[in-house]
Parts: C-alpha cells; sequence; structure tokens
C-alpha cells in the first residue's frame, strides 16, 4: 500500500509499450507528424457538416404569440379572432396567463422583442406565461399545430422566445429588382418552393398584400355645371373622413392634436359615401339646380322663393358628380437601403435550426432551374443575415487580440 502511495500505479507492459511508442516515433517524426494531425483535422472535417446556430433559445417562462389577418380586417374583427384563440389558450393547465395587444406589437418584454406594428388592424399580438419554465417547446409546437387546425384563415405563429439580435422570421430571402410586378412574381415563386420544405410553417411576401381603395372618378361637366373642380372635391372628402386640425388641447404632459369632423360622417360602405352630400352655393336669387333643372336637396323649397343676401349653401350627393368604385392596391412597396424589394419569409417549427432549413431552401431552389432576370439579385435575411453580421464584428476584433496576445509572450518570456 505504501509502495502505490509513494510511487502510484505501474504497469510494467503499458509502460514498456508507451516507451517503444515514443522511441519509434522519435526515429520517425513525419510519421508522428502526420498520425498528431489526423485528429484534429476530423475534428474540423467534421465540423462543416454541423448545422449553425449562434443564438440559441431562452431559457423563460414565456412566449409570444403573433395574429395577422387580411389586410382591410376591421379591429373589431381581429379582437374577436383574439379572444377564440385566448380561450384555446387558456384550456390548457400550464398557462397562467396572456396579455392581448390589439393593432400593434407588444411592448419590449423582452430585450430583442422590438415594436415593429402600430395602427394595424388586422395584427394583434399576445404574451403568454407559463407555470415554468420546463419543456416549453413541446408546448409552442402543440399548440402551433391545434390553432393551425382552428383558425385556417389566420396567420397565427407560436414563437419562443430566442438569444441574439431581433429580425422578423427565421428564413429571409431578400430579392432586389425595379419592376414591382416581376418582383411579386419572382417572391411569389421563391414562397411556393418554401411551402415544400416540412419544416416551413407560413411563409408570406411583402408584395403580396393588397387592399381596398375606394377609387373616386370625378366627372368634369357635372361637377363644373356643380361650381366644384376636383380639388375642392377631394378637400370636402377629406374633411368629412378624416376631419380638420383645429387646434390641440394639453393633458397633462402631452399635447393631443383636435380633429373637427362632420356629424354623421362616419360612413361605412360605398353607398353611404355616394349617398353623403358635398357643399355647393348656389347663385343670388336663384335655387341650386341640378343637372335635371330640378332644385338641389338643401336649396329652396320653391322657384318663387327668392334668396336675401348672401348665397345659401346647398348639398348635393357626391353620386351626381362622380363615380365610386373599390380597386386593388398594392398595401406596401418595401425597400432596403434605397432598393426597391419583395421579402419572402419562411416561419420553421419551434426548435429547428433556421440554417438547416435555409440550406433545404437553397437546394430546393437549385434543383429546380429557378434563375433571377438580368438586373435582380437575392441575399440572405433573417437569421442568417444577423448571424454574418455578428460573427464579423467578433472576427473584426481578432487582429487586435492577437497582437495583444503576442506582446503579452515577448514581454513574459523577455525576448
Amino acid at each position: 500500500m505504501s509502495t502505490l502511495l509513494e510511487h502510484g500505479l505501474q504497469l510494467r507492459w503499458l509502460e514498456s509499450a508507451y516507451t517503444k511508442m515514443v522511441t519509434w516515433l522519435v526515429l520517425h517524426p513525419w510519421i508522428g507528424v502526420c498520425v498528431g494531425c489526423v485528429l484534429p483535422a476530423t475534428g474540423f472535417i467534421a465540423a462543416t457538416q454541423l448545422s449553425e446556430q449562434f443564438f440559441p433559445p431562452a431559457d423563460r417562462d414565456q412566449f409570444h404569440i403573433e395574429l395577422e389577418l387580411s389586410p382591410g380586417t376591421s379591429l373589431a374583427h381581429t379582437e374577436q379572432v383574439a379572444r377564440q384563440v385566448d380561450r384555446v389558450l387558456m384550456a390548457e393547465p400550464r398557462i397562467e396567463h396572456t396579455a392581448w395587444f390589439l393593432g400593434e406589437s407588444a411592448p419590449a418584454f423582452y430585450y430583442n422583442i422590438i415594436t415593429r406594428r402600430k395602427n394595424s388592424p388586422n395584427y394583434a399580438q399576445a404574451i403568454v406565461t407559463l407555470d415554468d419554465n420546463t419543456r416549453p417547446l413541446e408546448l409552442i409546437r402543440s399548440l402551433q399545430r391545434r390553432l393551425d387546425e382552428q383558425f385556417p384563415e389566420s396567420l397565427l405563429l407560436v414563437r419562443q422566445l430566442e438569444q441574439g439580435p431581433p429580425f422578423d422570421a427565421p428564413v429571409e430571402l431578400r430579392l432586389f429588382g425595379n419592376d414591382l410586378e416581376q418582383l411579386k412574381a419572382l417572391g411569389e415563386d421563391l414562397r411556393v418552393l418554401a411551402t415544400q420544405i416540412p419544416d416551413v410553417l407560413h411563409t408570406r411576401t411583402a408584395l403580396s398584400d393588397v387592399r381596398p381603395v375606394a377609387t373616386v372618378s370625378v366627372d368634369a361637366r357635372q361637377a363644373d355645371w356643380a361650381g366644384l373642380s376636383e380639388s375642392e372635391i377631394g378637400q370636402q372628402l377629406f374633411a368629412r373622413l378624416e376631419g380638420l386640425p383645429a387646434g390641440s388641447i394639453i393633458e397633462q404632459v402631452e399635447e393631443i392634436p383636435v380633429r373637427v369632423r362632420m356629424a354623421g360622417s362616419q360612413e361605412h360602405s360605398l353607398e353611404q359615401l355616394a349617398a353623403a352630400g358635398l357643399f355647393v352655393t348656389a347663385p343670388p336669387n336663384q335655387p341650386a339646380q341640378s343637372p335635371s333643372n330640378q332644385p338641389l336637396a338643401g336649396a329652396s323649397g320653391s322657384a318663387t322663393r327668392q334668396a336675401l343676401g348672401p348665397p345659401a349653401p346647398a348639398t348635393i350627393p357626391i353620386r351626381s358628380v362622380s363615380t365610386i368604385a373599390l380597386n386593388p392596391q398594392r398595401a406596401v412597396i418595401t425597400r432596403f437601403n434605397g432598393r426597391r424589394m419583395n421579402e419572402v419569409q419562411g416561419f420553421v417549427t419551434a426548435g429547428m435550426l433556421p440554417s438547416k432549413v435555409l440550406h433545404q431552401l437553397e437546394e430546393r431552389i437549385a434543383s429546380s432551374g429557378f434563375e433571377l432576370p438580368p438586373g435582380f439579385t437575392l441575399e440572405h435575411g433573417g437569421e442568417a443575415s444577423e448571424r454574418d453580421a455578428a460573427v464579423g464584428r467578433l472576427l473584426a476584433n481578432v487582429s487586435l487580440l492577437a497582437v495583444g496576445m503576442i506582446a503579452a509572450l515577448v514581454l513574459a518570456l523577455a525576448s
């Protein structure tokens, strides 16, 4: 026992084999160098086959849900759908609390959750709090499947909290070009390819959203007869729908603008808007006439009644001098660094590495024969772009660190 404590465990056969191996390697140094490089080289080769995850998930008892309906959806309908989703959430025993924010993004409750959406009636976001932070990934995936099945008309994203800088979608492809129609078509082709990947839950493109816009076509002859110009009609419509600025009031430390709008000017349909009145001024001593030589609504009821003093204001329906129709209009034209862009976004299964999904998408694009026309370019966004930017910032300091380490060694060895 004392010998073991003094000299340690000694294996004569192992000591002999080790001595012979070291002696042989000293006599054949190049073989020793090659054998010593095999293991590190194997490690570097294997590292290229690993999926990249620069920003791991956060270990928190919270996640958030984004709800988006079609453009033009009212805030009341968005609230109704949000309440239905909330009932599904509260039926889960692990969920303790939910907080919904309608028409805008939630406050920055986490360092990389920023406010992106404002004044969006078709959008809502929820902050969900669990009873603990164990295994939230399983619950997130389960809720995503259930919500997709129960609300197929909505874009619902159940998203876990992650580390790193913020980004809209894990997988993003940015198409740049000048022709909007061609940008839209190319983006739709890429979006279809992305939907063919199993781990891509939802996709969307920036130029695919359209919204209905009421277009007012003024009949110049009828408007001229009524004594109105196109600009005057536009000003009256704007004042009726949006109101006119009339100063402001001070509420504690906040200045609130005040707008004045006509009573009963809340038109909810094109028919109501077309029937709304435009102000005209009747010529002196003559009632305002319509094209059919009939007195206008709001003018003198008798042709024999003579107006005294200044001309009396009268109203004519908007439809008498114009036609109103709904036409589709592109909801937004996105730009990145001053260039027109159509961004294709892909939202992946929670816990799935975005780099792996992006690699599958690149393979799918290459095999499909997709080609960009002249003048168009394609770049990566999302997690890949933020990861590359973070790595670039780290590598920018490598040279300084190397110089510092060499200087420390020189000073320490005094040579």
